[in-house]
């Protein structure tokens, strides 16, 4: 995952494989959103970041458990795509 134009509440993000962009990947805005948390605002208890992605903002809240960074999320309804061989 690639970060730009972060800001205090969110950033642009860019998701990648070896082979090609993703439009969307979970975990891995989950981990930018708890990384966010802790570098930008490491002493918030709770936070709401926006993930603005190819397919659309994704809103990520973030929380602090002892000295850990909850990250949940709520993708919306899924979408399956094609069966790949």
């Amino acid at each position: 995952i690639f970060l730009s134009e972060i800001t205090s509440t969110g950033a642009r993000a860019r998701v990648f494989t070896v082979d090609e962009e993703l439009g969307f990947a979970g975990h891995v805005l989950l981990g930018a959103a708890a990384v966010l948390h802790q570098a930008i605002t490491p002493t918030a208890d709770e936070r709401c970041w926006q993930l603005h992605l190819p397919v659309g903002l994704v809103p990520v809240a973030t929380r602090k458990v002892g000295e850990h960074i909850v990250a949940e999320m709520d993708q919306g309804q899924p979408v399956l795509g094609p069966t790949l061989t």
